[in-house]
């Protein structure tokens, strides 16, 4: 519950913000998990780091992009503290991430566009959702946001999020696996390394987004 309209009115503004997505996927048995974030800075990284750790155990190396977040010193302290290797692929070069990438694609096709508050991929989808509105609902709607109705509050939206990928992403028929990411995942376990929550909470520090 709100305290007054004041607050209630900030708490929509707040959630019709912008934000963005951060995952990491375990390129061998293909497990990942991601956070929302208000956008891609070091507090995000680090949450989702902290996040992949917790469920899957401590990456021996992330091969990410050229984010400033990403090479910033201090993720770059950050990694070394944790004992991780970073490699930052070239700019612009997803094909240098290929198992992200394709994780990516296929939640942003499965889990995003299904969601209330899609906007579409690209200019054409958008000006074909908005399309669908009536002329006098286009008139009304100029200059506004589009596709603003029934939308989730962040944490709901994450753990949605979290749901879908648990049951759906992390247990689908990898062809390439002969399993599912998860269940390729268990069939090594004995080999991750684990680490305590207040070990990567000292190492990391400061998460807030």
């Amino acid at each position: 519950a709100f305290r007054d309209f004041d607050e209630c009115c900030e708490r929509v503004k707040e959630n019709q913000k912008r934000y963005t997505v951060v995952g990491l996927i375990d390129v061998h048995s293909g497990v990942c998990s991601y956070v929302i974030g208000k956008s891609e800075n070091i507090y995000t990284v680090k949450r989702c780091l902290a996040k992949y750790i917790s469920k899957f155990g401590k990456p021996l190396r992330v091969v990410g992009d050229n984010g400033k977040a990403f090479k910033s010193n201090e993720m770059a302290g950050t990694f070394e503290s944790l004992d991780i290797e970073y490699l930052a692929v070239r700019a612009y070069s997803g094909w240098l991430k290929p198992y992200i990438e394709r994780s990516w694609r296929s939640f942003q096709d499965n889990f995003s566009q299904n969601i209330a508050g899609f906007i579409g991929h690209s200019v054409e989808q958008r000006q074909a959702i908005e399309f669908g509105f009536s002329k006098m609902e286009r008139r009304l709607k100029k200059g506004e946001q589009t596709n603003l109705k029934r939308m989730l509050l962040i944490n709901d939206l994450e753990k949605l999020m979290d749901d879908y990928i648990d049951e759906f992403i992390n247990r689908r028929w990898l062809d390439r696996l002969g399993s599912s990411p998860l269940e390729a995942y268990k069939s090594d376990e004995d080999k991750i390394e684990r680490l305590s929550s207040t070990l990567v909470c000292a190492r990391l520090g400061n998460m807030l987004t």
